[in-house]
């Protein structure tokens, strides 16, 4: 049983350390779920802790730690993305609430690569209101290119004490390749991650920038 020390107003990185050495002398580590929501604190800080500081927690529960993306834009200007790569594109605006529809074409550009948009640059939408774009993105193949929902998880090991361990993850499909997540882990927790792909490739786990583990699909 430990007790959970004040973490709001820190950053994930700078909470992790501060719980490490609580778990240093100890056989496992609870699971820490981090959760990025818009609030009116400061971007990258935690604002809000579950449990609360000072509550005493078994090793088997989670602790939950919400950090801020940063106040709710009302608005969002619309630029040329022609040429650019589809997936960051797409994460930026549905995390602002607008619906993002593809279309793939075959083309010689590389794969991934946003060859037409049917809203103009320059146009401020209004985030307030339901908005919907469409992009044109160019693929070598037009065949499997069904989004699926995919899950990878994993546990490493604490063979003595826990650690920091940074995570960076590598993905490649159909019709792009692209870094999903970066962050730091602490061993002995379960690691589980959710991605989206596209027809067939593979997913790289890179731990302190060496490879833990390649797995196609």
């Amino acid at each position: 049983i430990f007790q959970i020390p004040k973490l709001i107003g820190k950053k994930t990185l700078q909470a992790k350390r501060q719980l490490l050495k609580i778990y240093t002398k100890k056989e496992s580590t609870p699971n820490i779920i981090v959760i990025k929501e818009y609030s009116n604190f400061p971007k990258n800080k935690i604002f809000k802790q579950r449990p609360v500081a000072g509550k005493k927690l078994d090793v088997s529960e989670g602790i939950f730690l919400f950090v801020s993306k940063g106040k709710k834009k009302k608005e969002f200007l619309l630029k040329n993305y022609v040429k650019k790569s589809f997936f960051s594109v797409k994460q930026k605006m549905e995390e602002m609430g607008i619906k993002v529809n593809l279309f793939f074409e075959k083309s010689q550009q590389k794969s991934g690569t946003i060859l037409k948009q049917n809203i103009a640059e320059k146009k401020l939408l209004d985030l307030t209101q339901e908005n919907e774009i469409e992009f044109l993105v160019a693929v070598k193949e037009k065949k499997d290119l069904q989004s699926r929902l995919r899950t990878y998880s994993f546990q490493l090991q604490n063979n003595d004490k826990p650690k920091l361990k940074k995570i960076k993850i590598k993905l490649k499909d159909a019709v792009n390749e692209r870094i999903i997540f970066s962050d730091y882990l602490i061993t002995g927790n379960p690691f589980e991650i959710s991605y989206v792909a596209y027809g067939n490739g593979f997913i790289k786990i890179f731990i302190n920038n060496r490879v833990y583990d390649k797995k196609f699909f």
